[in-house]
């Protein structure tokens, strides 16, 4: 006997976590185990960002849920049940996912490979950013994961050189990162600062 298995996908990303958990409840409704599967780009939360038109309370608040999404896709560290349990208030053990047959893709990774996830202290770097970016202007996040990661490609070397910004105290301190981390880390300093 083959059980039947129900798939959730979204062509989009969700504009809340509340959001994206009432798309979720969806895929177990008919009794089915069910996976879901949430594509996700951070140009699709750019792309929400600049369709926002409300007054500006209101306009914080959007970003604000915007932002726990990207939040919630960047995750590599903490099971995704766990966040979205807490979202809404109450407590969740992660190990109850870690230990079940259809762990979340965080934990599942977790099983694989315990080691898996490099953690670092970048707190120093962050200011260093944040000190740097006062001083310059129209820059992108790829651009600024380049600089921190000491890696540019040609256009934006000779740029960097022209412009300084290989000078820069933050330059290549990201060196034992990935390039995904390096961005990662970036985005998550983005959401930090519109949160203040």
């Amino acid at each position: 006997m083959t059980a039947g298995y129900t798939l959730k996908g979204s062509g989009r990303l969700p504009k809340s976590i509340e959001g994206y958990y009432q798309e979720t409840g969806r895929a177990g409704r008919d009794g089915n185990p069910s996976y879901c599967l949430l594509l996700y780009s951070y140009q699709d939360a750019i792309r929400l960002r600049r369709m926002i038109e409300a007054p500006a309370s209101v306009r914080s608040m959007h970003l604000q849920n915007i932002y726990q999404v990207v939040s919630y896709c960047e995750n590599i560290s903490v099971c995704r049940r766990k966040i979205l349990v807490e979202h809404f208030g109450e407590v969740y053990d992660a190990q109850m996912c870690l230990k079940s047959n259809t762990p979340c893709d965080v934990c599942q990774r977790h099983k694989h490979h315990p080691d898996g996830v490099k953690l670092f202290d970048v707190s120093e770097e962050a200011l260093l950013i944040l000190t740097a970016m006062t001083r310059m202007r129209n820059v992108t996040l790829r651009y600024l994961a380049e600089l921190f990661h000491g890696q540019l490609n040609k256009k934006d070397a000779e740029q960097a050189m022209r412009l300084g910004h290989t000078a820069l105290p933050f330059y290549g301190r990201g060196i034992g990162m990935s390039d995904q981390d390096s961005l990662r880390f970036l985005r998550r300093m983005v959401r930090f600062l519109v949160a203040v």
